[in-house]
């Protein structure tokens, strides 16, 4: 093969690849709160020290930790050029594997460019699991595609499986097939896949429980609003835009995103016996995700985020639907010459509007190793901070900025993050944390200014004025206290 055979048979994908490193490389890959906690529990596993990350009271169980990425993060280390290698390699399989699905789907190579939304790249840009659960995911459609042949179902259950101990949303892969495979009759596939998820996510939670007492979340019900309905069509029209867009067109293009399966269904119900496995499973998956977050939000985590990171999943759903449907036989030739003429102009035209986005993405980054992180001279002090116990509001800041040394345990919690309701005994417990910091000479309370935890834990404000505590340092951002 020729200079020019390569780049024609291969050049767009290294233009992907290098707008990637490009992007990637001055500040990624982003360390955030989780990313903490990831290379925590990762490491402490294969040093002996257990599967463990920093909790409430000190290390504990890390129960909401599914392993399989943080297990990768602990063999790698928390070297920055190691991370960067590791992300740069789940983007490029996960861009290698997309152009393979291409390829048995006999679709267009354009769809390639999907990569370079900020929408995608910003999840393989950081240092979370979602970049792992994009890869599986991609895999799992080459499979569905193969298994069209009634291949064995092997692989088809290995990939749900890592699906399932990578992110507790792999359970709804497998509801989803259960659903697919019951839709063609296929019974006994349906039935050992979904057995299989469910085993999985079981055998993590009873972990947690003979470790903790407890599962990782409590189960209670929080309502759910408006600002959340129109947080899930905001998230969904996000897939095309670029980062912090008009937040009423990433609205009209959720709308219309979010019909858009319903309207494959419609179309093709009267020949839904010619629908493939694959069809099935993206159709219900995509509104069976949507309802799984949802759920997950009522009645275990309040504070699950709706925005790019969680939709990630429907993201790559939407644009393998979107892949099938100019082929579709339910719809019209006309349909499908529009569509034909159609995507790939404007598929083109958002990554062209997300590329400038990108531009100033790149030069501030995200998390604790961006420019404005890297500014903070409150840093420098953690760093050095020497402290036989530590309370603060932020274990992740602590144990990235320490490198681990510190071990923090969190203050007493106003309100919990995740149920919202208030807690009756806050100043009971922070009493006793005043009380055994005053007992302990090299204790310390490290309160750090963030948006996440700004309602839960004691205010900078309500820190710095107890009576109890003498300031260590103080810069607004950042208060380190000492008992009087």
């Amino acid at each position: 093969m020729n200079l020019k055979e390569l780049f024609q048979n291969w050049g767009l994908e290294f233009l992907i690849l290098g707008w990637f490193f490009f992007v990637l490389y001055p500040f990624g890959p982003a360390i955030t709160f989780d990313s903490v906690s990831f290379i925590q529990a990762g490491e402490n596993f294969w040093s002996g020290n257990g599967y463990v990350h920093s909790g409430s009271n000190g290390l504990e169980f890390a129960a909401h930790r599914f392993p399989i990425y943080p297990l990768i993060l602990g063999l790698i280390g928390n070297t920055p050029w190691m991370l960067l290698v590791l992300q740069f390699l789940l983007f490029t399989v996960s861009l290698f594997a997309f152009r393979y699905l291409l390829k048995l789907l006999e679709a267009p190579r354009y769809f390639l460019t999907i990569f370079a939304l900020s929408s995608l790249l910003v999840n393989y840009y950081c240092l979370w699991t979602e970049g792992l659960y994009g890869l599986l995911f991609i895999l799992l459609f080459i499979q569905l595609k193969k298994e069209e042949n009634f291949r064995p179902i092997v692989w088809v259950g290995v990939v749900v499986g890592f699906l399932c101990l990578t992110k507790m949303v792999g359970l709804v892969c497998g509801g989803a097939l259960l659903m697919a495979y019951l839709f063609q009759k296929r019974y006994l596939r349906g039935f050992l896949i979904v057995v299989l998820s469910i085993s999985v996510i079981i055998f993590w939670t009873l972990l947690g429980v003979s470790y903790l007492g407890e599962t990782a979340r409590v189960v209670e019900f929080h309502p759910i609003g408006f600002q959340d309905v129109k947080g899930v069509f905001q998230a969904l029209g996000d897939v095309l835009l670029p980062l912090n867009s008009s937040s009423y067109l990433a609205i009209v293009l959720g709308v219309i995103l979010f019909v858009f399966p319903l309207i494959y269904l419609i179309k093709h119900w009267k020949i839904k016996e010619q629908l493939s496995l694959l069809e099935w499973f993206l159709l219900i998956h995509f509104y069976g995700y949507i309802a799984f977050i949802l759920l997950s939000k009522m009645f275990i985590d309040a504070s699950i985020p709706i925005e790019i990171r969680t939709f990630f999943p429907l993201y790559l759903n939407l644009f393998v639907l979107a892949v099938l449907a100019i082929k579709a036989e339910g719809f019209t030739a006309n349909l499908k010459h529009k569509l034909n003429y159609l995507l790939p102009k404007l598929i083109l035209l958002f990554v062209g509007w997300n590329c400038f986005g990108l531009l100033d993405f790149r030069t501030v980054g995200v998390g604790y190793n961006s420019a404005d992180w890297q500014s903070f001279e409150f840093t420098s002090a953690i760093s050095r901070l020497d402290a036989e116990v530590v309370y603060t509001n932020d274990q992740a800041a602590l144990n990235y900025f320490s490198d681990f040394r510190l071990n923090p345990k969190l203050l007493a919690e106003k309100q919990n993050l995740y149920t919202l309701q208030n807690n009756p005994l806050f100043q009971e417990e922070m009493d006793g944390i005043l009380g055994e910091v005053a007992s302990i000479a090299a204790a310390r309370i490290v309160w750090i200014r963030n948006g996440i935890t700004q309602n839960v834990y004691p205010t900078y404000e309500e820190l710095k004025e107890n009576d109890r505590l003498e300031i260590v340092y103080d810069d607004w951002l950042c208060l380190i206290l000492k008992a009087k």
